[in-house]
């Protein structure tokens, strides 16, 4: 169970007790419910023991908590394990002991894990098998879930998993077993260094940070301090373990979420490095020496304070997945050429001006997958940047934002871009001078984000989009729509899973007729003030979960009261947003 999903179903077991919102009462024993790591058994009779004590106090959830962790709850995972570890593959285990570098509880990004199996070679692709090296690894995260073996936290707006935990206890149960790890248990788990600060002090002026370890093939920091002391103390590490030669056969250096480090010119003699993750480390300036990293295949600069990137990134010939921060309006230099063209799959965050080499060289981009771009952009620039876009017929996902200086949104010129058959994902950010045309999107759909389109009453979306069978995402986000009224037909979106309505300020009437949408999960609604309940809703029979947040006092009343018999049922439940 996801972390939402674990707090509802100890909620539901505890409503007679439950402590009130926002208390110290209520962050203890989210903890407790955070460390079941999502067993629905645990937090059952976690809750009912709480339950049958009559309230929820700190002297009835501290000994709890450390019951959890001194391993009194063990047992449940010990037992998992056994059943579980010996049908696992060799390759699953691989990849499940990874991630017990990871500090415990810590919450994965599968974007994260994916790249950096990947550049471990922890994943296996059949020579028969066509699907992408990516799709694989979430494969495999996807069998991992399936067992038990990992707790799925956090979702994206689409559904889709977007963090994974390694529960503590399973993981303390894994690194005892030294028996589980095949071939990772020797060289492999040995040649893996992961950096705690927050649980251990490390001096990198004494010798024994280096004595005592083997080469790594990779080398990760986890640092919560604070300041410009823990980037200095960081980059001592890296120039001495370069110095002393023990750094130079890495394939993975990931420092993200650590604060400026102090980046050695030295590290551009990792010639074997695949990996470099600086997310959330908030640098000011590109780092020179990766333009000699001749191997590196994923460079993230997200979340940094870099604007340029100069044109030597183009040298990076073996490079295919570049994250971008597009927050600070990060600028590509220069145009791509070579192997550069060929081989990148991932181009993210990246920020297009009027006289940006890179408007004109899209095309260039031949093997691109996944494209997150923004711009500013005159309204014969856009028509450029659309031409070149439909050129890259091996797109899967694509995001469009069109903003002014201010990063407000702007005029968003969408050509036909139909002809894109594999694109499976689209987002689109700014107003849609020409409307919303039907002919003018890939058939093969199956997520749509629209923001600040400001459609009119007579370009009614559910209508205009009723074609898109395949579509199991459908998100309509501020300002989108300023129509009235919604109509949903019968037959209309078979596949559709999850729905959002966000400040849809003018919408008023959602009109749902039987047999339209007839898988839809999860529904969303949120700041549509004017919006009445549906009579149509109870056509919905699938929902799981309705989400509700800032809706009107009649609304919310008119839910409960249709959903007054299901409210506690495991079937469907009305969470407000946090």
């Amino acid at each position: 169970m996801t972390k939402d999903e674990s707090w509802a179903l100890f909620q539901k077991v505890t409503m007679t007790v439950k402590p009130k919102e926002n208390s110290q009462e209520e962050k203890l024993a989210k903890k407790v419910v955070g460390r079941c790591g999502g067993l629905p058994l645990l937090i059952v009779s976690i809750g009912f023991l709480l339950s049958v004590k009559g309230s929820i106090t700190e002297d009835n959830l501290r000994p709890l908590l450390r019951q959890i962790n001194h391993g009194h709850q063990n047992i449940r995972w010990l037992q998992a394990w056994v059943n579980t570890n010996q049908e696992l593959n060799e390759t699953l285990s691989d990849c499940l002991y990874y991630m017990t570098l990871f500090p415990a509880d810590f919450e994965i990004p599968v974007r994260r894990l994916v790249n950096l199996w990947i550049a471990e070679g922890l994943v296996k692709q059949r020579d028969d098998n066509q699907e992408t090296l990516e799709a694989t690894a979430e494969t495999y995260l996807e069998n991992l879930n399936k067992c038990n073996m990992i707790q799925a936290v956090a979702l994206k707006s689409n559904g889709k998993i977007k963090t994974y935990r390694l529960p503590s206890m399973l993981r303390e149960i894994i690194l005892a077993d030294k028996t589980s790890h095949s071939q990772y248990s020797g060289t492999h788990v040995e040649r893996r260094f992961a950096y705690r600060f927050d649980d251990r002090g490390l001096d990198a002026n004494a010798a024994n940070v280096f004595s005592k370890k083997k080469i790594p093939l990779s080398v990760f920091f986890f640092d919560k301090r604070e300041g410009c002391k823990p980037g200095e103390h960081i980059g001592r590490i890296l120039s001495t373990g370069i110095a002393n030669e023990q750094f130079m056969e890495i394939s993975v250096l990931d420092l993200e979420r650590v604060f400026r480090p102090q980046l050695p010119d030295t590290l551009g003699m990792l010639i074997h490095l695949k990996y470099l993750g600086l997310r959330w480390t908030y640098l000011e300036e590109f780092p020179t020496f990766i333009c000699k990293l001749e191997n590196l295949e994923t460079l993230d600069v997200k979340h940094t304070c870099i604007r340029v990137f100069p044109s030597f990134i183009w040298k990076l010939k073996k490079l295919k997945n570049l994250y971008l921060n597009q927050d600070y309006r990060s600028r590509l230099e220069g145009r791509p050429s070579g192997n550069f063209q060929h081989n990148l799959y991932r181009l993210w965050g990246v920020f297009i001006y009027g006289r940006c080499p890179l408007l004109f060289d899209f095309q260039r981009l031949k093997n691109l997958g996944k494209l997150k771009l923004a711009f500013q952009l005159k309204a014969e620039e856009q028509d450029t940047l659309t031409k070149k876009i439909v050129q890259l017929n091996q797109l899967e996902s694509l995001r469009l934002r069109s903003v002014n200086e201010m990063g407000e949104p702007e005029k968003l010129i969408l050509r036909d871009i139909s002809k894109l058959e594999k694109l499976a994902s689209l987002q689109l950010y700014g107003k849609l001078e020409n409307g919303l045309r039907m002919n003018h999107l890939p058939q093969n759909l199956i997520n749509l984000t629209l923001s600040a389109s400001k459609l009119q009453d007579s370009q009614d979306p559910m209508q205009l989009l009723q074609s898109l069978e395949k579509l199991e995402s459908l998100c309509f986000y501020a300002n989108s729509y300023h129509g009235k009224s919604m109509l949903c037909n019968p037959g209309s979106f078979p596949k559709l899973l999850v729905l959002r309505f966000w400040n849809l300020r003018n919408l008023e009437e959602w009109n749902v007729k039987e047999g339209a949408m007839p898988s839809l999960r999860e529904f969303e609604a949120r700041s549509c003030e004017k919006l009445a309940v549906p009579t149509g809703l109870k056509y919905l029979g699938n929902i799981q979960l309705i989400k509700l947040h800032k809706m009107s006092n009649t609304f919310m009343r008119e839910i409960l009261s249709s959903y007054k018999k299901k409210i506690l049922s495991p079937d469907v439940r009305i969470s407000p947003f946090k």
